[in-house]
């Protein structure tokens, strides 16, 4: 879990260089992006 998570990260790192996005852009994503993994670890468990 933890691994995947690890991954998913540095898939948007990635994704935000190759798109030259600001620094404050990737932080909204990666905001939004732990977020999703706190709602998902409410409703469900794996």
């Amino acid at each position: 879990m933890q691994m995947l998570e690890e991954n998913r990260l540095n898939e948007l790192i990635d994704y935000a260089k190759e798109h030259n996005l600001s620094r404050s852009v990737v932080q909204k994503l990666l905001d939004k992006f732990r977020q999703q993994q706190v709602n998902q670890g409410g409703s469900s468990i794996h």
